[in-house]
């Protein structure tokens, strides 16, 4: 429950729109302050776990990768990051630690291998084990790392870990799953400098300043994905997402807008929309535009996997530093934006989903109204 009064269900209801712009509200500053000083508790403990003195076996829980696009993977992380402060241990990404990664275009290849892409090229490492510890694996020790590492057994995140709220880290009257997921996320995203910049510059050529209604529209091949899916819901077109950044504009006086989709008729329909300063990523989108999962076409090399990969995290990023949010709950990059926006504001920011209400469980089925027990 958020809002002042706590009458606002995240879990039943698809749009949070407060008449009293929530930045304004008393009380604010005090909630903001405890946020604030559990956001700083849970960083020094998953720094004390992630510590060079613990590059061992038994205070290192190495997780294995799995297939998924930038939103599900960086939440994927997430559970891992959970699990590993539930075991007390630090957190390393598995995989094939033979093949080294020099973040460059032509040998990035996102899928299976995105996780450690992420951590290798573009978001700051969790862990701070030294490079030794990361060597090629020896042909007589079984698996055994040089520097002592086991990577032979990666482990998947605990099913349960979607729920996990925090409690010892929490100031608040009652523990949150969101305020819990939005914190690790935080964590988990520091963009390395390079990427920093690279943000810092496009949103100096945006004029990216103010306050933003964040819109992300995801077409693609989700919507491929929904016409063969029992539970995925179908794609919403471009005038319901309009409808209610409207409805923001109107109630909170928002006109700049920063657009991220993956959808080039729906990029060029905003460009068209009069009464609105619509920003976008200059980007060919056709590339998004297949009957295929944009991760297999990415490993088997049919897309730019650096491009792809790059784009998101800059949409991803611009998006959570917006101050209103309009998007599709149903996609784990729209839910990923809207907890890394809260967590930066310290409040829950106005929203709109034009589908799922906000969900957590992505390791186990859970029930989200309308649509039955799903993945989420």
């Amino acid at each position: 429950w958020v809002g002042p009064l706590c009458e606002h269900n995240l879990l039943q209801e698809t749009q949070y729109l407060p008449f009293d712009e929530p930045a304004t509200w008393p009380g604010r500053c005090e909630q903001g302050q405890r946020w604030l000083e559990g956001e700083r508790a849970v960083q020094r403990h998953i720094s004390r776990l992630n510590a060079p003195s613990r590059c061992t076996n038994h205070q290192v829980a190495v997780f294995s990768t799995r297939m998924h696009g930038l939103g599900a993977q960086l939440h994927y992380l997430t559970e891992c990051l959970t699990t590993s402060v539930h075991m007390g241990k630090g957190m390393l990404v598995g995989g094939n630690h033979s093949r080294p990664i020099p973040c460059n275009r032509s040998s990035l290849l996102g899928a299976h291998e995105l996780a450690r892409e992420l951590v290798a090229c573009y978001i700051e490492p969790v862990n701070s084990c030294p490079t030794a510890s990361l060597g090629e694996h020896s042909d007589d020790d079984g698996g055994e790392e040089e520097g002592g590492l086991d990577w032979s057994a990666p482990v998947q995140p605990l099913g349960n870990m979607s729920r996990y709220t925090g409690d010892d880290f929490q100031l608040l009257p009652k523990s949150s799953a969101f305020w819990w997921r939005a914190q690790v996320a935080r964590i988990l995203l520091r963009p390395r400098p390079v990427l920093e910049t690279t943000l810092q510059l496009v949103k100096a050529a945006l004029n990216f300043q103010g306050p933003v209604i964040a819109v992300h529209v995801r077409h693609g091949d989700a919507c491929m994905h929904a016409s063969i899916s029992q539970f995925r819901p179908q794609c919403v077109e471009w005038p319901a997402y309009l409808e209610r950044i409207y409805q923001m504009r109107d109630r909170y006086g928002v006109r700049k807008v920063f657009l991220a989709t993956d959808d080039p008729d729906v990029a060029e329909a905003a460009a068209q929309v009069p009464d609105l300063e619509i920003m976008q990523l200059a980007l060919d989108r056709s590339m998004f535009n297949a009957d295929w999962f944009l991760e297999f076409r990415s490993e088997l090399g049919l897309v730019d996997s650096q491009l792809v990969t790059e784009s998101a995290l800059l949409d991803l990023l611009l998006l959570s530093e917006g101050s209103y949010f309009v998007g599709t709950f149903a996609s784990h990059l729209s839910r990923l934006a809207y907890e890394l926006m809260v967590a930066r504001l310290g409040y829950f920011a106005p929203y709109a989903s034009v589908d799922y209400p906000w969900c957590f469980h992505m390791m186990h089925k859970g029930d989200v109204p309308g649509f039955g027990m799903v993945n989420c």
